[in-house]
């Protein structure tokens, strides 16, 4: 959404807040959102070896791979049980990631097979860690 002006998306913003401090790259990014009216903003630290959380570092797999806490985030304010996302660019598959851990239902596409088995990867990887809580 940062790189395009459409006159008919008349619907709200969401704007994620990188907490970046070098000047020679974006603060954040800006998507579409057809539930809102509004801008909602979210601060997750995400740029380079910096992550929001430091302890539970995501490997990254891809050249503009979100963070699973953005998606998680996106899920706790518009999902329901009931829904079924569908993500047309999986990329590492962190929206994978989060739908499975909120048990909602995700059709998932990505046109690079080189990234597209490194996602698959990583969220079988992720499905086949134990939960003790």
């Amino acid at each position: 959404m940062n790189y395009y002006s459409y006159s008919f998306l008349a619907g709200g913003r969401l704007y994620w807040d990188k907490c970046v401090t070098m000047p020679t790259y974006s603060d954040g990014e800006l998507a579409y959102c057809s539930f809102l009216n509004s801008i909602k903003s979210v601060k997750i630290a995400w740029h380079g070896m910096i992550q929001h959380d430091m302890k539970n570092k995501e490997i990254r797999i891809h050249p503009t791979q979100k963070p699973v806490a953005l998606y998680k985030w996106i899920l706790n304010q518009w999902s329901l049980k009931e829904m079924r996302v569908l993500d047309t660019h999986g990329g590492s598959f962190s929206s994978a990631i989060a739908c499975h851990d909120y048990g909602i239902n995700l059709d998932i596409s990505e046109i690079d097979k080189k990234y597209y088995e490194n996602g698959l990867l990583r969220l079988n990887q992720h499905q086949s860690q134990t939960k003790l809580f």
